[in-house]
C-alpha cells in the first residue's frame, strides 16, 4: 500500500480532470484490508451489508481467472463494468494488448482506495484506457461515441467485475443499454457513410484550406460557464418566438442552426454563431445569398464546400471524430469534439454543453409536425 502520491502524480499529468474528480470525491465507506496472500482487498457497503470487492485469500488469482475466462479475444473495444482496486484491469491490459478499454466505475471512493492500494501507473499511462467515474450514465455513450470506430469495428465485449455490479445493479444495467445504443449508432453511421461517404470526402478535401486556417470551437469550451445560451432551430414554433430573440441578443449566446438562419436574419436578428454539418448541395440554399460578416460559422469539414467557400464571416471548425478528421488533427491540433445525432441542433447542443452554458434554452426545436409543417 501507499501508492497514492505516485499514482496521483501520473494521473494528474495524463488525465487532470479525472485526478481532480477522484481527489475531490467523498471518502465513502470503502476500507482497505489485507488478504491472506498479503495483497490488499477492500470491503464496502452493499444493500445494507458489508461485502468484499476482491478475494480475501488471493486477489490476483481471482482477477486472472476472471480475465482468462472472459470472452474478450478479438475484441476491438472492451467495456469493463466496475474498476474495483484494479487487479482485473492490470490483468486485462496484459492479456489484450490491442483493444480499447472503457472502464466504468460508479463509486469514486473505490478508485480513491485503488490509488492507495496498487501501482496503477501502467493503466494511467496506457492511452487505450478511457474512464467514466461517477453516476453520469450518459457519459458512457459520449465516451463510446469517440472510441467506437465503425469503419473497423468487429467485436465489442463487456467484462463485469461481479462485486461492483452487485453493488449497483440498476446503474450497470443502464450502462449496458448505453453500450447497445452506441453500437446501434455505429451501425447507422456506417450505413450513412456508405450512402454519402463520397460527397463527405470531397467536401473535406475542398474545405481543407478553411480547416487549416480556422480556429477550433474547442477554444470556447468552458469559456461560457454559467452564461445562458439559446439554440435556435427551424421548427414551425420559431414563428411564435423569433421576435423575442432580439431582446436576448447580447444577454445570451445565440446559437442558430443553418436551416433557421434566413428566418432569423429576416427579422433583423444576427445570431452569434450558425452551425452547419450537412454535406449536401441542398443545404447550401440556407446560405445562398446571405451577406453577413458578424456571425461566426461553426462547421464540420464534411459540410458542403460552397458554404465555407462563400461565407463572409469568421469561421470555426468542429469535429465529429471521423478518421479523416482525426488524421488532420495530427497536424492542426484538436479542433473540438462535439456529439452529433443526425441533427445540426444536436451538434449545437453538444457545443453549448462543452462551452459550459447554463441554462440552455431551445427555440423552434419542435420534434413534431404541427399542421403537417416541419419547417
Amino acid at each position: 500500500m501507499g501508492y497514492w502520491d505516485s499514482n496521483m502524480r501520473v494521473l494528474a499529468d495524463v488525465a487532470p480532470g479525472l485526478a481532480e474528480a477522484i481527489a475531490g470525491s467523498a471518502p465513502g465507506d470503502v476500507e482497505l484490508l489485507e488478504a491472506e496472500s498479503g495483497w490488499p482487498t477492500a470491503r464496502c457497503g452493499c444493500g445494507g451489508k458489508r461485502v468484499f470487492l476482491h478475494s480475501t485469500v488471493e486477489p490476483w488469482q481471482e482477477a486472472n481467472t476472471l480475465v482468462e475466462y472472459a470472452d474478450v479475444d478479438g475484441a476491438d473495444v472492451i467495456v469493463v463494468l466496475g474498476a474495483g482496486l484494479g487487479y482485473h484491469l492490470l490483468a486485462l491490459a496484459e492479456r489484450v494488448p490491442a483493444a480499447r478499454v472503457v472502464v466504468v466505475e460508479r463509486d469514486p471512493a473505490v478508485l480513491r482506495k485503488a490509488l492507495e492500494a496498487l501501482d496503477l501507473r501502467p493503466l494511467w499511462q496506457d492511452d487505450r484506457f478511457s474512464w467514466v467515474v461517477g453516476d453520469g450514465v450518459d457519459q458512457v455513450g459520449a465516451v463510446l461515441g469517440r472510441v467506437l470506430d465503425c469503419y473497423r469495428l468487429k467485436k465489442v465485449a463487456v467484462l463485469e467485475h461481479p462485486a461492483s455490479v452487485r453493488r449497483y445493479p440498476e446503474y450497470y444495467r443502464a450502462v449496458r443499454q448505453q453500450v447497445r445504443d452506441a453500437l446501434n449508432n455505429a451501425v447507422l453511421n456506417l450505413v450513412t457513410i456508405m450512402s454519402h461517404g463520397g460527397d463527405w470526402l470531397r467536401n473535406t478535401f475542398l474545405n481543407m484550406p478553411a480547416v487549416l486556417a480556422s480556429p477550433g470551437v474547442g477554444e470556447l469550451f468552458g469559456k461560457f460557464s454559467g452564461r445562458p445560451a439559446i439554440i435556435i432551430s427551424a421548427g414551425p414554433s420559431l414563428d411564435k418566438n423569433v421576435d423575442l430573440l432580439a431582446e436576448a441578443k447580447g444577454r445570451a449566446l445565440l446559437l442558430c442552426v443553418d436551416t433557421a438562419l434566413k428566418a432569423v436574419l429576416k427579422r433583423g436578428i444576427h445570431p452569434d454563431m450558425v452551425f452547419s454539418i450537412d454535406g449536401s448541395l441542398l443545404n447550401y440554399r440556407h446560405f445562398e445569398g446571405v451577406d453577413i460578416d458578424d456571425v461566426w460559422l461553426v462547421a464540420e469539414p464534411m459540410t458542403h464546400y460552397k458554404i465555407l467557400e462563400e461565407f463572409r464571416g469568421p469561421k470555426m471548425v468542429m469535429s465529429f471524430g471521423s478518421p479523416l478528421m482525426r488524421w488532420l488533427e495530427r497536424f492542426t491540433g484538436p479542433k473540438g469534439f462535439v456529439m452529433v445525432g443526425g441533427s445540426v441542433a444536436t451538434a449545437a447542443f453538444s457545443a453549448a454543453i462543452r462551452m459550459g452554458a447554463d441554462p440552455i434554452i431551445f427555440v423552434g426545436q419542435d420534434l413534431a409536425y404541427p399542421d403537417g409543417r416541419y419547417y
